[in-house]
């Protein structure tokens, strides 16, 4: 018997014991559902930004932290200036960056990388 962890629809984790693994069906026994990682509290960070791939190390440390979204701001002192294709991709691997940490320190919500946007446009 193999035990496993589930994350349902609704943020939950339960402990299942897998019962069978035939290539089309997957069936597993509840046993018991497991307290939530996430916090009560809903944190969003506004972090401008930063040269190099600091902003990686950022996105991921805030996930291990709890933070519940991630904003990228372009301010006007910033040394990187992003356009809105370049903004595109950056948000689309901050994310990819976001969805692995979540995986590797055990949270069952999802982290928000947002598109950067402009210091003006808070």
């Amino acid at each position: 018997m193999t035990k496993c962890t589930i994350i349902s629809p609704q943020s939950f984790f339960y402990w299942n014991i897998l019962l069978s693994d035939y290539p089309a069906l997957i069936c597993a026994g509840f046993v018991s559902e497991l307290p939530s990682t996430e916090a009560k509290l809903r944190i969003t960070l506004y972090q401008g930004l930063p040269k190099a791939e600091k902003m990686e190390l950022i996105v991921q440390k805030a996930v291990e932290l709890g933070a519940a979204r991630v904003v990228p701001v372009a301010m006007s002192r910033c040394v990187v200036q992003l356009s809105a294709k370049d903004g595109a991709k950056k948000q689309e691997r901050w994310q990819k960056i976001a969805r692995e940490a979540c995986k590797q320190s055990g949270r069952c919500q999802m982290m928000a990388v947002d598109a950067p946007i402009a210091f003006p446009a808070l």
